[in-house]
């Protein structure tokens, strides 16, 4: 399932939600979100060699188009990363966020062998394992309910279609939107 199929299992008649994954990220809002963390994988890797060289290497870099998959080291050293970012960023801001998120995921996930971690304006993940057939994620919801559910779920599917619409039409892949009562 993807995506926005999982906002109508995780949120339905909720006033806000996300779903996250390394390939998409969808939220929508009208209060905070809570804070949350999870595990993908709590397995660890050997303590020797330490690593975070790799793991900083594949996940930090130039940023030049706010995406980048890489993979470093060999054998059990190994480590597949990439990082994600909001496509209404500049490089900057980009370079910024993931240069702060491959410093916290190193901090927060020590010799973890999957990691994740999640910002605003981008996403930063690493594998002693290829990532290209694993798709983990989050889903959230907002505590709040919807005064009107069965009013509210039309209006957000008709909002995200046109966001899913807009986004895969241009080269960032990025879309934002709202969408009124009427």
């Amino acid at each position: 399932m993807g995506a926005v199929g999982n906002i109508s299992d995780c949120c339905y008649g909720r006033k806000g939600g996300i779903v996250l994954r390394p390939s998409c990220n969808i939220r929508y809002e009208s209060y905070p979100f809570y804070d949350y963390k999870q595990e993908t994988n709590p397995g660890h890797l050997p303590s020797s060699p330490p690593p975070k060289p790799n793991v900083t290497a594949t996940t930090g870099g130039t940023v030049n188009n706010g995406f980048s998959n890489r993979t470093n080291g060999n054998n059990l050293d190994k480590v597949h990363g990439l990082f994600l970012c909001r496509g209404d960023q500049t490089n900057d801001a980009c370079q910024s966020c993931v240069t702060t998120a491959a410093e916290e995921i190193t901090k927060k996930c020590p010799n973890k062998k999957d990691a994740i971690i999640y910002y605003d304006e981008c996403m930063v993940r690493y594998s002693n394992q290829s990532m290209v057939q694993k798709n983990p994620g989050v889903s959230l919801f907002n505590m709040n309910n919807a005064s009107d559910p069965d009013r509210f779920k039309p209006l957000l599917g008709e909002l995200l279609e046109e966001l899913v619409t807009r986004a895969t039409a241009n080269s960032s892949k990025f879309s934002t939107g709202t969408k009124g009562r009427g």
